[in-house]
């Protein structure tokens, strides 16, 4: 897929693309050719794109693992986030938009929270909504505190609104519950040993009465008794 096509399709202006450098938007970016790979990638989705089915990522489940797993695989380098955030800053389709900001959420990390963070008071709900998703993944808990305050969306305050903190001794308490006793068996054990065991060792095998001996000391270990 040439230039013109991925540029056409995500709405951004893509002019030249040559040894891991793109530039987009009039800003020259290292991306790398996994970047390059990873905008491939999303004009091929864009380009099958069905606006009447809400579900229609569901088609495409393969080639977002591809973007996550070319996100995990770059070591110190962030050239799928700084491709998505190059498409959330330049497109003109809202839908392309969802999309990136989406992706950048789940490749988690802190480049470009603040670009992810300004379309909280986009026009837009479902982009509010996506956005405010997306800072959730990347931990931005005082944008999200912000939003819970100042959002007029219900669902989107909700999204927005984190867990209040569980005191110690509740989880404590919580905990407790789950235990289960361990019962001691006072009995005597008896010890077996298979006559079919070879011991190929040059040292030879302990003894029975120092291998009862070492059981006992386990035994009353556990049972915490203290030897005399």
């Amino acid at each position: 897929m040439n230039d013109r096509r991925v540029s056409k399709l995500l709405k951004v202006d893509l002019i030249a693309r040559n040894f891991g450098y793109v530039y987009l938007n009039n800003r020259l970016i290292h991306v790398g050719y996994d970047g390059i790979k990873v905008l491939q990638l999303l004009a091929s989705i864009v380009a099958q794109r069905t606006s009447s089915n809400p579900y229609w990522l569901m088609r495409f489940r393969d080639k977002i693992r591809q973007v996550i797993s070319i996100d995990r695989n770059e070591i110190g380098f962030q050239g799928t986030r700084k491709i998505l955030i190059g498409i959330v800053r330049g497109t003109d389709c809202d839908h392309v938009r969802r999309l990136a900001i989406w992706l950048r959420g789940l490749c988690g990390g802190k480049y470009g929270t603040n670009t992810v963070a300004n379309h909280r008071h986009h026009k837009n709900w479902r982009i509010r909504l996506t956005a405010t998703k997306a800072l959730k993944r990347l931990s931005a808990w005082h944008i999200l505190r912000s939003i819970e305050t100042l959002e007029s969306n219900p669902r989107i305050r909700r999204v927005a609104k984190q867990k209040t903190p569980q005191p110690f001794a509740a989880k404590w308490a919580k905990s407790s519950l789950r235990k289960t006793t361990v019962r001691l068996h006072t009995a005597r054990q008896d010890l077996f040993i298979d006559d079919s065991v070879v011991f190929k060792r040059v040292n030879f095998p302990k003894s029975i009465g120092v291998i009862r001996y070492y059981l006992k000391q386990i035994r009353n270990t556990v049972a915490g008794i203290v030897p005399k």
